[in-house]
């Protein structure tokens, strides 16, 4: 299927379904894609390559039948994404920690290092690890040093005395799996740095990938001289796409205001830096009508464009938001030399095909989904509501324009906030209810000012003129930071809602590209039915009424009286912070009870009990300390009248929750609700210290 046609969509007339069938095939594949990377078992490799096979073999026999293609072709590329990301999964299986290591000596060489105000992250490989044999050595390793240590670059030998633990498992049911993307990322295990034992430059890698560190670096060090830092590091961030020199507090502002995506090096940024360029090209290639005659400007702008987002590309080094973004805007452009359209669903059902051709692990990733969702709202709905929106106001003029613009402001943000709502709701359970107004306030400044600002303070860093445009650019970041302090103090500025079931977001989201895929009238109502069912999954999820992490020192409880009791001790305040938004709880607006201690509590006529030292008269105990057996005792613990669960039982299956329901209490662990797959082999299991 040539590139071309499947860019081409300059029908207007109500298409039937047969020609979406590209589209169709594209969703089908990553409907395959995520049947597999959630199941809750590994499934037969050489079952599944041989149905993908006769699917394949099927399809090409009714190629030539109208009626059978359609159907034919969704089946193979289904069973063709389950079949490619477990091809995927086998190619990047590597060894993981399976315990904690509190003294580990550690060589490998540097593959990358990102700084920030408060430490600095270091990414190693080709890692020796003392007391650790090579084929249970992991290959890739993220320390954290909070001193301060050399500025390693890519290439450099180190040696170090870090802390080193697996990666982490979630502290809840349905909590975010950091460790199926570190599983994938080859991530073995995470580590602190202790001390810097030697260090040894690289030599070797000195070509272009060191000229591009350097270029990095020298963005970094001038940008950070000339602002200060609740400015630099939104500078750094728009330019780089590097976060980690954002002020928390900055952070949080923008989060309130709902333009956090401006963070990070995606869509925003491309499209800015692409349409800066192209208009720029092509707007100076008019003062040349001679060569206006000979050529096409606007495929040579379109052209020069790709190489320069390119150049971009490599200067973000590579982040997969960047990737994304590039494969979308490249298309865009290749459409634009091709002479085809140039905003199309193809465009961007290719974009996704070809990232999940190399990563389809990122089918579940936060970025993907909140990009190519709000992606496929605007290119599917922008043009039709501007069009119905834009009926009255006056055709042309000054006013006209700022009108319209403001409007494609608000339309933009509202689409893509209405989109992403519940997979913002199901990540992170935040509602910015300014969100729209936010993005009104600040687009502007971002887009037509702040970013062009950016680009010429990069190009004239080479001669040392970037001073005057990057406090040029600090200027205006002050401003929005103002407004977005502003909008903090607004009543209802930022609110938690309560998590949700995964199966409601998946209804969600098959809803949603069904009315953007489709247009016959039946899928229609069969998409807007699927997106009133996801809503019922906010009303049906369960909340447990007792929590307990796997080391038993924090615990929550929901007293029928007082509402939620919270406890925590010995720095388990990332535990109780994700409880809390769990529950629907801004973490800040709550004050913990430290010295909350439930030695007995009744909940709907059960008694539960979490003790230290010995059982008790209840119907359900957690013994948060190994109690010592009595002399001449012949069991191992105190007899107790209901279901008792161990220190031993918590440390394997980590958080516990206790369910009341009208059938009786039941008790689930993280552990529990875990799949029998690669990324969690080996985790449930006692991690005591060696």
């Amino acid at each position: 299927m040539k590139i071309t046609l499947i860019l081409d969509d300059k029908t207007d007339n109500p298409p039937v379904e047969k020609t979406q069938l590209f589209l169709w095939y594209v969703l089908c594949f990553c409907g395959g894609c995520v049947l597999y990377l959630t199941l809750s078992f590994e499934p037969n490799f050489s079952v599944i390559g041989v149905f993908c096979l006769l699917s394949a073999i099927v399809w090409c026999l009714f190629y030539r039948s109208k009626r059978m293609l359609l159907w034919s072709g969704c089946f193979f590329f289904f069973i063709f994404g389950c079949f490619w990301s477990q091809v995927r999964t086998k190619w990047v299986e590597a060894p993981v920690l399976t315990k904690t290591m509190s003294s580990a000596v550690v060589q490998g060489t540097v593959e990358n290092s990102i700084s920030s105000f408060e430490r600095q992250k270091i990414i190693l490989k080709e890692i020796r690890i003392d007391g650790l044999s090579p084929e249970k050595t992991p290959q890739r390793i993220q320390l954290t040093a909070s001193f301060k240590i050399p500025q390693f670059q890519k290439g450099d030998q180190i040696t170090v005395h870090a802390f080193l633990f697996p990666p982490s498992m979630p502290v809840m049911i349905g909590g975010y799996q950091t460790a199926r993307m570190a599983f994938f990322e080859q991530k073995g295990a995470y580590g602190v740095i202790r001390k810097v034992m030697s260090y040894t430059p690289s030599v070797s890698d000195r070509g272009f990938w060191h000229f591009i560190d350097r270029w990095r670096q020298a963005i970094l060090e001038k940008t950070t001289a000339a602002l200060p830092p609740n400015e630099a590091g939104v500078a750094v961030s728009l330019i780089i796409g590097d976060q980690n020199l954002v002020l928390p507090s900055v952070y949080r502002l923008y989060q309130i205001a709902g333009i956090t995506h401006v963070l990070s090096v995606s869509g925003f940024h491309m499209s800015l830096i692409a349409l800066l360029i192209f208009f720029v090209i092509r707007g100076g290639l008019a003062f040349f009508p001679t060569l206006v005659e000979l050529w096409n400007t606007k495929k040579i702008a379109a052209i020069i464009t790709l190489i320069v987002s390119f150049l971009y590309l490599v200067l973000s080094d590579f982040q997969t938001p960047a990737v994304r973004s590039f494969l979308m805007i490249a298309l865009v452009l290749i459409a634009v030399a091709f002479d085809r359209r140039v905003f199309s669903l193809r465009t961007v059902a290719l974009a996704a095909f070809i990232i999940l051709l190399i990563q389809p692990e990122l089918i579940l990733s936060i970025s993907f989904q909140l990009s190519f969702m709000a992606v496929v709202a605007l290119v599917r709905f922008y043009a039709p509501m501007m069009r119905f929106l834009s009926q009255k106001l006056p055709p042309k003029g000054f006013i006209s324009f700022i009108m319209k613009a403001s409007l494609g402001v608000i339309v933009v943000s509202a689409l893509a906030t209405f989109v992403t709502f519940p997979f913002v709701i199901y990540y992170f359970n935040q509602v910015s209810l300014y969100g729209i107004l936010g993005n009104l306030l600040t687009g502007f400044l971002f887009s037509f000012v702040i970013m062009p600002i950016l680009v010429l303070a990069v190009l004239l860093m080479p001669f040392g003129l970037e001073s005057v445009f990057l406090k040029g650019a600090g200027f205006f970041l002050s401003q929005i930071e103002t407004v977005c302090s502003a909008l903090a103090e607004l009543p209802g500025a930022y609110g938690m809602l309560p998590s949700f079931d995964g199966f409601g977001l998946f209804l969600f989201s098959m809803g949603f590209l069904v009315i953007s895929v489709c247009r016959s009238r039946w899928l229609w109502k069969t998409g807007w039915a699927l997106i009133c069912l996801s809503a019922l999954s906010i009303i049906t999820v369960s909340t447990p009424v007792f929590m307990v992490s796997g080391n038993g020192r924090a615990f929550a409880l929901k007293d029928p009286e007082k509402g939620l009791l919270l406890n925590e001790s010995y720095r388990q305040r990332w535990t109780t912070d994700q409880w809390l938004k769990r529950l629907g709880i801004v973490p800040e607006n709550y004050v913990l009870e430290k010295r909350f201690n439930p030695d007995f509590v009744m909940i709907k006529g059960y008694k539960i009990a979490l003790t230290r030292s010995a059982c008790s008269d209840a119907d359900l105990t957690f013994l948060i300390k190994t109690p010592q057996k009595r002399k001449g005792q012949a069991e191992e613990y105190l007899p107790c009248r209901g279901v008792v669960y161990t220190k031993e039982d918590l440390e394997q299956g980590q958080t516990h929750e206790v369910f009341i329901s009208s059938t009786g209490i039941s008790v689930k662990s993280v552990c529990d609700t875990l799949p029998d797959r690669p990324w969690w082999r080996g985790y449930c299991q006692s991690r005591k210290r060696d």
